[in-house]
């Protein structure tokens, strides 16, 4: 029995996929409550979500336009895939950039820095009251380099310790503990375009308030995630190959800003839109597996013009609305790889848009610098929305702006 449920253990982390190729698959759980609303996008739509660069790590470059420090947190853990009732899952990131800025204003050179911290914890007991407890966790630390010359090009790169115990309380005699660690590798590409012109920055605008601004910008993306070697638990000579996944997509971002009597812009109405291709880059042959190129199964036309899924390939796609810098709603879909139109629902809140309103109408240093330099969100999205296996994300994001 005991041998038996470690068995279990060890093919627990199949369960997260349809279709497994590799393990500790629990690396492709996508932490964000903002993204996960939206079909778990978020390689090519631009993002100042501290956890967007789990997706890829050029979003930190993204992040350093206008974010000096962000933080997400989890108000408690969350039960992945419910009926198992096993399985906890939890998560943290935060994120520094700094943006240089020109003789006129703008950032046309930025850094930015990520941490995350994650982890997926199995805790049960077998008819006899053993109890068996494991935890894969890893920590990630990231970095991004971008420019600004009228069209956005961001780099970056992360680094993952990843750490897997497989364990076994005995209430009897004992049992092997079967651990390993490894380390992995994230490299990522954004590119930004925009086509039409959000407003001046507050205090440039000369114009008697109020008027309004098309905002256009199309992007591009692509990453790839969890480069690294094989590794085993007991026997190096039957070793697995980690997930090493490739992600390419489009995003679009659009909406209508305005400039309040204060000079602040506020965006009235803003619309998100995402579709990205993902692809677990491992082949697996009759005696052990090989690595696929960089590209891996993705069909440009099939994947993402078509948004239609494959037996190798899984399209996501997503969408937000957002409404004055107060509300947001996202509704996304993924399909396959074994999933069959997998839906997710998400709904968002901000302090923001109401503390760009209170300093319009007060204008005192306090909701001034408030309005600049400091918001706070909620958000919280259904993963399998509708599904047995519905997973509910709740994160609070605290961000610093302008310094």
């Amino acid at each position: 029995m005991k041998r038996f449920m470690l068995l279990i253990l060890l093919a627990l982390p199949v369960l997260l996929r349809a279709q497994g190729e590799a393990t500790m698959l629990f690396l492709l759980i996508p932490p964000s409550p903002l993204l996960n609303g939206m079909g778990a996008v978020g390689a090519a739509l631009p993002s100042d979500d501290p956890f967007a660069f789990h997706f890829n790590p050029a979003q930190l470059g993204q992040t350093a336009t206008g974010t000096f420090f962000s933080t997400h947190v989890y108000p408690g853990k969350v039960n992945w895939i419910p009926p198992f009732d096993v399985l906890t899952y939890s998560n943290f990131a935060l994120n520094l950039g700094y943006g240089f800025k020109n003789s006129a204003g703008k950032t046309w050179l930025k850094y930015g820095a990520g941490f995350m911290s994650g982890g997926l914890d199995y805790n049960f007991r077998d008819i006899y009251g053993n109890q068996y407890k494991t935890k894969e966790s890893y920590q990630a630390f990231a970095f991004a380099v971008g420019v600004n010359h009228g069209v956005e090009i961001d780099a970056g790169m992360a680094y993952k310790d990843i750490d897997s115990r497989l364990g076994y309380i005995p209430g009897g005699s004992g049992l092997e503990i079967p651990e390993t660690d490894a380390s992995a590798i994230d490299l990522g590409l954004l590119v930004n375009i925009p086509l039409a012109k959000a407003p001046p920055a507050s205090g440039e605008v000369t114009a008697a308030p109020p008027k309004y601004y098309p905002v256009l910008d199309l992007s591009l993306g692509y990453s790839i995630l969890n480069i690294g070697d094989e590794f085993s638990y007991i026997d190096g000579g039957q070793a697995d190959p980690l997930p090493r996944t490739a992600r390419f997509g489009y995003g679009i971002r659009t909406g209508v800003n305005t400039v309040l009597k204060n000079s602040e812009t506020l965006q009235l109405l803003g619309v998100e839109w995402a579709v990205e291709a993902e692809d677990i880059l491992i082949e697996r042959k009759e005696q052990g597996f090989e690595y696929q190129p960089i590209w891996g199964d993705i069909n440009v036309w099939k994947n993402i013009l078509l948004l239609e899924g494959s037996d190798e390939v899984i399209t996501r796609v997503g969408m937000r609305f957002r409404l004055a810098e107060l509300f947001s709603v996202s509704y996304g879909h993924f399909d396959g790889h074994g999933y069959y139109n997998r839906e997710t629902f998400g709904i968002g809140f901000s302090v923001k848009g109401f503390l760009k309103l209170w300093n319009a109408s007060s204008g005192d240093a306090t909701s001034r610098w408030l309005a600049k330099h400091f918001d706070l969100r909620y958000y919280n999205a259904n993963y399998f929305s509708g599904h047995e296996f519905e997973t509910n994300f709740q994160g609070i994001m605290a961000a610093f702006h302008g310094f």
